[in-house]
């Protein structure tokens, strides 16, 4: 054969073997389930390099063993029992030092990892072994064992494996990603249902009791909070006002609003008094939420044929007061610790008179903790302030007034808690 037809086949093989790679690809990346792409993968590269077995193994966590994830070996299963210590056996070694490996024997290389031959019960001849190498990090190792016929592994094998296992690697983080955006999405879903169940929560309307105007809302720092608010009718003439607060943020403080949700009306029904309830409610939430879980809350009932109201202030921030009456300093105090601590405390319930014009102003502490980005407070006497010259107002326009504030407050910095209020005005 002249020296023309013999590069002019080298030639033809060269091109015949590429447009194999680029076919091979593709296929890898046709899928972005983990497992597709394993399996192409490894059936592509077994056929071009025409070899028997071939396998991945990648990196765990710690990124201190290999773990094999798919093979064509037939005793697959027995190899996913193996685990590799990095920087051992040839593939460890190779993970290690993130360079390729093409070997005419692999026994009679000084990384040899003999447990594997014995515990598949075969011997390892020619070998090839490429890391898998994505972001400039090793996340793993390809390798291809028992070239057909006895043969070796050739030079153009082994640079054929390390365009492999580079799309293989890509391949592998693609579907990686992949798969945690799907969790992702799934999580957001989740937490798309939560909030909407939590906005179930909330009164579908503004109560109307003689009486008295009064107006709340509540608003999550994220999808869903730990503030509640809430109305229940004792009868037609009594009404419980009730604003709390969950210890932490999130799903689980979700959840413990949902307890809290539930289990009021249940407790409250067959007309027991505010304290008979308050002592029922802390057992039920001493019984049931998680060590270290707790709840403030504040309860007031009103009567639309009576001046005062009865209220419970359990570890939560004090309603402020604001009247037109020149009368003596009228405060709300303490009457309890927290609620689901401790199923022993004492509770007490409080009387205090509203005269017409007085507003409640019950809150929790998102509006009173809420910082500027000097780090300062918006505190309870602001609060206080815009309430008193804005009383003359609508409740909704007073809350309106209130939430603009806290947000030229808190402007360029993040909320950090959610935000709940209610507001009672005598009339």
């Amino acid at each position: 054969m002249s020296f023309f037809n013999r590069n002019y086949s080298s030639l033809k093989r060269e091109i015949s073997c590429l447009k194999d790679l680029v076919d091979s690809f593709a296929q890898i990346n046709s899928s972005l389930d983990l497992k597709t792409v394993l399996t192409n993968s490894l059936q592509t590269a077994t056929r071009l390099m025409n070899a028997e077995i071939g396998s991945i193994a990648l990196l765990n966590k710690n990124g201190d063993q290999l773990y094999f994830i798919e093979s064509t070996d037939k005793n697959f299963a027995k190899l996913k029992e193996l685990k590799i210590p990095l920087g051992s056996g040839i593939a460890g070694h190779v993970a290690k030092t993130g360079k390729s490996l093409r070997l005419d024997d692999a026994k009679q290389n000084p990384h040899f990892y003999s447990k594997i031959d014995h515990k598949m019960g075969q011997t390892t001849g020619s070998y090839l072994c490429s890391p898998l190498i994505a972001n400039k990090k090793v996340i793993g190792t390809t390798q291809i064992m028992k070239k057909a016929k006895g043969a070796s592994f050739t030079e153009d094998d082994a640079i054929l494996l390390d365009g492999f296992a580079s799309q293989v690697a890509l391949a592998i983080e693609n579907a990686r990603a992949h798969t945690l955006e799907l969790a992702q999405k799934k999580i957001e879903y989740e937490m798309l249902l939560c909030s909407q169940i939590q906005e179930n929560f909330s009164p579908k309307s503004i109560p109307s009791i003689q009486g008295f105007e009064i107006f709340g809302t509540s608003s999550t720092a994220k999808e869903v909070g730990g503030d509640y608010y809430n109305y229940f009718w004792k009868s037609k003439e009594c009404l419980d006002i009730i604003v709390a607060d969950v210890s932490g943020k999130g799903i689980s403080a979700a959840l413990l609003v949902s307890s809290l949700h539930t289990c009021y009306p249940l407790i409250s029904e067959n007309n027991p008094s505010l304290k008979e309830t308050a002592v029922k409610l802390n057992a039920f939430l001493c019984s049931t939420l998680p060590l270290g879980r707790f709840i403030t809350v504040f309860i007031m009932r009103i009567y639309s044929n009576k001046t005062e109201v009865e209220y419970i202030l359990a570890g939560h921030p004090p309603p402020i007061l604001v009247s037109k009456q020149n009368t003596k300093s009228r405060n709300f105090t303490r009457t309890s610790a927290i609620l689901g601590f401790d199923d022993k405390q004492e509770t007490q319930v409080k009387n205090l008179e509203l005269f017409s014009g007085d507003i409640v102003v019950a809150f929790s502490d998102g509006y009173s903790e809420a910082q500027n980005k000097k780090g300062e407070f918006f505190g309870e006497e602001r609060i206080s302030k815009i309430i008193t010259k804005n009383q003359n107002r609508t409740l909704e326009d007073i809350y309106g007034i209130l939430d603009s504030e806290v947000n030229k407050f808190c402007m360029d910095t993040t909320k950090l808690d959610d935000l709940t209020i209610a507001l009672v005005r005598r009339q």
